[in-house]
């Protein structure tokens, strides 16, 4: 039976928006602990009803634009490696159920809801949630977490309390759900350490942080950890492997410098596939930041900013003793349990009196980077006599590449993993071996991700994550390849995949699953591919320690890229290792896979999303040698508009041969076409040009693709005399009944009399 009333009601999460209001017994300033980014904060207490009032905590929100209260309690959970919010998702958004919480003195809080009933009635424990605007008090609240918006000018309390319902005369007890916020403990951070990082990117046991400042008001820093083994690398290859690894972050460097001049540094932290503008700084969507210095004279007095590169050793980033400068990117060799901060600083320098002042701000407390692969087990039944059956296997990104090895006195190069030669270790994939094979038990392993993965419109062919296994394609005859050989002269002369298809599910919170039943696949097609096929630029990391030397082989494949589902080993019988390297066009293989036919509940976006990937075996399987293998999961990275219009207009065979330069029939650069929305064979238009400005939004049309704003600058000016023309890029803002593309121009000011706007195509 269903308790009635309170379940929808008083249980129900309301959290408000704090501005730096100040509560009976502290200040939003002595909060330690925040979780989001933006400008409106929270502050958010939870009192689990004891006796001792030390057992409240208050914890911080922050946010831009619109949020609600369940985007708030989701983000304290995913911050907080101390806070668990136990909770559900529903057809009617997020339901809480209770509070545990580690005290970093030692003590556990916990307090779960429960309910008991008989004839008579119910009784039991639930978390009453009272909220108030800035100075009021606490009155208990009734929306949803999932429908209630954060409103800036208020705070939120939580208490778990007792209630009675009596069903003979209808009288509901809520109990006593008054926070003490007068007793409240801001909840201190703990230390950040390397360990607490999400994405790592190389192997070894040598490791550094990378943490870059982009200096943006709301907007904490973010870091990266890098491993390896051998000789240590310089910043300048730091900064670009962890760009080629995560496809969010961007750098330009100043090509007329002698040594490697960092120019700017950008992020994507709303994985969107944003477009940047070096010019003005600013970017397609909100959630993308970009860092470059700006400099500006005044007289005789020069203001700017400049990057500053220091580093540091410690236990934690908090507890680095002192910051010193690098020697330069290019001559600053990576040491071990180093952290490396980028940091924009302003300077002023006064030509006249040769005075100069530089800032030496604090550094600011970074959070990691989300990991676009798995990031927790959150599950597994495995095999554990199987010696495949480490469930963390599966975590991290794809095998990148199978080490030296040696037989019968032979040493064999290392190789990049290849779709004629899969990942073997156990350290690289886990069987999905039974822990009982009589009873018909199924090997499976359940991973997260540290953060929802979302259908993304952009995302290429539709996939929203992938899943890598260790399938190959036989070579045919008894064919092999070594690492050293080159791949232009191994031909695949079967169509043949060797495969052990395992069913996948997916999840928002571990509870409620939705699977793919008929496919696709997991540990089937497309084989993975560790590294790019580039011998114009043969990565040295490949061979390095050994007396091997590598030459075809480039920089690891994308593992965030999906291959098209529309293919299939047929495609690849009959071509060389080298072409199918090239017709993967950057990705590292694996199963895609689409979420948007499941009825999930969507996000503050309206996409939908999940958190959990599950992956079970067919059938029964007592060791590795009939399991599937699971090598690793990852979220596919929104791509721009002219990755999704190459795929979508040519033929799979032709795609790495297409660029934005390339000229279609009509004459014109295919990127121009994907902005005008034409076939390649289309004819060239007559004409283009800006529609339907209205001055009271400032908003205006033209006749431009889906997501054109990826490809085309709109420019504006106040005047046609000596035009000064913006470099600000649009903002994009639906389609008109027409279905053309809205803009909303970010100058001239709003008040200007008239204004005058141009469309550039720009690469």
């Amino acid at each position: 039976m269903k308790k009635p009333f309170h379940r929808d009601a008083l249980a129900a999460l309301a959290l408000w928006a704090a501005a730096p209001a100040a509560l009976a017994a502290f200040t939003i300033d002595d909060i330690h602990f925040w979780a989001g980014e933006g400008t409106n904060a929270a502050v958010v207490v939870v009192d689990w009803g004891r006796e001792d009032a030390s057992a409240v905590r208050a914890w911080g929100y922050r946010w831009d634009g619109a949020s609600t209260a369940a985007d708030a309690l989701l983000a304290l959970d995913a911050a907080d490696p101390r806070l668990d919010v136990v909770r559900s998702i529903s057809s009617y958004g997020l339901y809480l159920t209770g509070f545990t919480y580690r005290a970093p003195e030692g003590e556990t809080y916990e307090a779960m809801a429960e309910d008991y009933y008989d004839d008579s009635g119910s009784t039991g424990t639930y978390w009453s949630i009272s909220s108030a605007e800035a100075g009021g008090e606490m009155a208990v609240s009734g929306s949803g977490a999932s429908s209630l918006a954060l409103v800036p000018g208020g705070r939120l309390g939580l208490k778990w309390t007792y209630y009675a319902y009596d069903y003979a005369t209808f009288d509901y007890d809520g109990g006593d759900t008054s926070v003490a916020e007068d007793a409240a403990l801001a909840a201190p951070a703990p230390a950040f350490a390397m360990d607490d990082l999400h994405f790592w990117i190389g192997e070894g046991t040598n490791r550094v942080a990378l943490v870059v400042d982009f200096g943006v008001e709301g907007r904490d820093p973010r870091a990266w950890g890098y491993r390896w083994n051998g000789p240590a690398t310089n910043l300048a290859e730091l900064i670009a492997v962890v760009a080629h690894e995560d496809p969010r972050l961007g750098f330009h460097t100043d090509p007329s410098q002698a040594d490697t001049f960092l120019s700017d540094l950008s992020y994507d932290a709303g994985d969107a596939a944003a477009s940047f503008d070096a010019a003005s700084g600013t970017a397609t969507d909100p959630e993308a930041w970009f860092a470059a210095p700006r400099s500006v004279s005044e007289g005789s007095v020069l203001r700017g900013q400049f990057w500053n590169i220091v580093k540091g050793t410690g236990v934690s980033f908090d507890e680095v003793p002192a910051w010193s400068d690098t020697t330069g990117m290019d001559a600053e060799t990576l040491v071990d349990g180093t952290w490396y901060l980028f940091r924009i600083n302003d300077y002023i320098w006064n030509s006249s009196t040769f005075e100069y002042w530089q800032d030496d701000p604090e550094p600011r407390r970074p959070r990691p980077a989300e990991s676009p692969y798995g990031w927790r087990v959150a599950a597994a039944t495995l095999n554990p006599a199987d010696p495949f059956s480490r469930a963390d296997a599966a975590l991290g990104r794809s095998t990148v590449d199978a080490p030296a090895s040696s037989w019968n006195g032979v040493a064999y190069p290392p190789s990049p993993i290849h779709p004629a030669i899969g990942a073997a270790r156990p350290v690289d994939v886990v069987a999905l071996s039974s822990p009982d094979e009589d009873a018909g038990v199924r090997g499976s392993v359940t991973i997260e991700f540290d953060h929802p993965v979302v259908d993304d419109p952009r995302n290429p062919f539709g996939l929203d994550f992938i899943v890598f296994g260790n399938a190959i394609q036989t070579l045919g005859g008894n064919a092999g390849v070594l690492g050293t050989d080159d791949p232009a002269e191994v031909r695949f002369k079967s169509d043949k995949v060797a495969e052990e298809s395992a069913l996948v599910e997916v999840s928002q919170d571990g509870e409620t699953w939705f699977g793919f039943p008929d496919g696709p696949f997991a540990d089937a097609f497309a084989p993975t591919l560790g590294r790019l096929y580039d011998p114009a630029r043969p990565d040295p990391a490949l061979f390095a320690g050994t007396d091997f030397t590598n030459r075809f082989w480039g920089r690891p494949a994308h593992a965030t890229i999906p291959v098209d589902p529309a293919i299939s080993g047929k495609d690849f019988k009959g071509r060389t290792l080298a072409d199918y390297a090239k017709l993967y066009n950057g990705s590292a293989g694996g199963t895609g896979f689409d979420i948007s036919g499941f009825d999930l509940p969507p996000d503050a976006r309206g996409r939908k999303w999940i958190r959990f990937v599950r992956v079970t075996a067919p059938e029964a399987a007592d060791s590795y040698q009939a399991a599937p293998e699971i090598d690793a999961v990852a979220d596919v990275a929104p791509a721009p508009s002219f990755r999704n219009w190459v795929d979508a207009h040519f033929p799979f065979a032709e795609r790495p041969d297409v660029t934005k330069t390339t000229v279609c029939a009509n004459g014109e650069p295919a990127f121009v076409n994907a902005a005008l929305g034409l076939a390649p064979d289309a004819p060239a238009p007559a004409s283009w040009a800006i529609e339907g400005f209205d001055p009271a939004t400032r908003t205006l049309s033209a006749p431009l693709a889906p997501f054109a704003s990826d490809l085309v600058r709109l420019l504006s000016s106040s005047s046609l005399t000596n035009a000064d023309w913006s470099a600000a890029l649009p903002v994009y803002a639906g389609t008109n009944a027409l279905g053309r593309p809205l803009f909303r121009p970010q100058g001239p000011a709003a008040d200007a009399p008239a204004a005058f706007f141009r469309l550039e195509i720009h690469e």
